[in-house]
């Protein structure tokens, strides 16, 4: 019987480790293809970048958790209180400032996307939810339980407040994934402007129950 892997709430000393873990396993992202089609743009050391402030952001306004080291899975969860992203938040950390690095069309996809898809956050997700604004696990190590225990993370402590949770993904196969753990699809779309299709789930209090 295989063995549930250990996660815990990430220590400053792995702010670094966990960014680049981001940056790999968001590396084949439809999202992240669509916003730098050029593959040159899409470099190790840039979405190691990324990943950094959006670890950063995480742990600045929600709680970020990883495996045992090493580390091969992080989930950024946002809670009731800070689950949708704000201009002010996102001032405070480096995300603003990475759009400098991109050229003229991957801004406007990078505006478009993040406008569209916060909008319709803040329109259908339900109230005093917990925001998966980030699940990854580096390809290697996926279909082991991993997403399983860092979904885990969050999840039963939402049910112990009787509060939802809400994700979005660009991933179809995570859709499977999601509704094994009691999720609802809430709406199937497509970012304007020839962008990836997308999908948004919401999870009520109790429903289904995290598997390996």
């Amino acid at each position: 019987m295989s063995r549930t892997p250990a996660v815990h709430a990430i220590a400053p000393t792995q702010v670094f480790e966990t960014g680049e873990i981001v940056g790999r396993t968001c590396a084949d992202d439809p999202l992240v293809r669509y916003l730098a089609p050029d593959s040159t743009r899409r470099s190790r050391q840039t979405l190691a970048k990324v990943g950094v402030e959006l670890v950063r952001y995480g742990m600045r306004h929600g709680e970020v958790y990883v495996t045992e080291p090493p580390v091969d899975g992080v989930a950024i969860w946002l809670p009731p209180e800070h689950a949708l992203i704000t201009r002010p938040r996102l001032a405070l950390t480096g995300l603003r400032a990475l759009g400098a690095g991109l050229d003229p069309g991957s801004l406007i996809r990078l505006a478009r996307a993040v406008t569209y898809l916060e909008a319709l956050h803040r329109r259908e997700a339900p109230p005093r939810h917990w925001y998966l604004l980030l699940l990854g696990v580096v390809p290697s190590r996926r279909r082991q339980g991993i997403g399983s225990a860092l979904l885990h993370s969050i999840v039963t402590r939402a049910d112990a407040t009787d509060s939802p949770c809400y994700v979005a993904t660009m991933r179809a196969q995570s859709v499977l994934f999601y509704r094994r753990h009691g999720f609802t699809v809430l709406s199937e779309d497509a970012v304007p402007g020839g962008g990836p299709q997308f999908w948004t789930l919401a999870r009520a209090p109790g429903a289904g129950k995290p598997v390996g």
